[in-house]
């Protein structure tokens, strides 16, 4: 076990830094929100959101066009948001911070959220 990592757990956070260290691969968050029903609190998340985006290196994926779902449930919205690394999008969604902003976000509307590890790649120029 690494120096410093507590048994519990300290441990799960060792095991995905070493499972970062191997893969090298990028963490997403895939956000199926439905219509804003709430624009203060959606607002308020949004302030919230930038400082805490920035502290854990995320980046909202904006292409050409919107993600569109073409199965499934009504959505209203899709969001891609890609961290450095899977342990970062994990780290960021059990931020205490986080943690009160998305509050407010499931205040505003409902949605669902999906934590994964992947690339995505570029379409070809």
């Amino acid at each position: 076990m690494p120096a410093g990592v507590q048994p519990g757990a300290g441990r799960e956070r060792a095991v995905a830094h070493e499972a970062e260290a191997r893969t090298g691969m990028k963490g997403y968050w895939l956000i199926l929100g439905g219509e804003v029903f709430d624009q203060a609190a959606q607002q308020e998340y949004g302030r919230l959101w930038g400082p805490i985006a920035e502290r854990y290196g995320a980046m909202v994926i904006r292409g050409a066009a919107a993600p569109e779902l073409r199965e499934g449930r009504d959505t209203a919205r899709v969001l891609v948001v890609e961290f450095p690394s899977y342990a970062a999008a994990r780290a960021c969604y059990e931020d205490p911070d986080y943690e009160a902003a998305r509050v407010l976000a499931l205040k505003a509307s409902r949605r669902d959220l999906l934590l994964f590890e992947g690339e995505i790649a570029a379409p070809p120029a």
